[in-house]
């Protein structure tokens, strides 16, 4: 994370704004190890422009991974992803 700080996210060639003091306090927000969890899913954009999606893979070994090949950080197109959420949460 901290090579972030003043990266340009190449798809759009917008700047977004990264202190290094950031670092530390994405790293107090960590839960790892604080709790048992839950059933956990992950959404992972594979061209998502701020993540590293392998490392948001590794990062959650146990949680069930949807690989979205084509999406972003924003995963714009939620909307095709919300049957697969709600029936993750048991709603449908």
């Amino acid at each position: 994370m901290a090579g972030m700080a003043g990266r340009t996210a190449p798809a759009r060639l917008e700047r977004f704004y990264f202190q290094e003091s950031y670092i530390a306090e994405l790293q107090a927000m960590a839960s790892e190890g604080t709790h048992t969890p839950g059933p956990e899913l992950a959404l992972i954009s594979q061209r998502d422009e701020v993540l590293d999606w392998r490392e948001i893979q590794a990062r959650y070994p146990k949680a069930r991974h949807i690989l979205l090949p084509n999406g972003d950080h924003a995963i714009s197109d939620f909307a095709l992803h919300v049957d697969g959420v709600l029936g993750f949460l048991g709603l449908v």
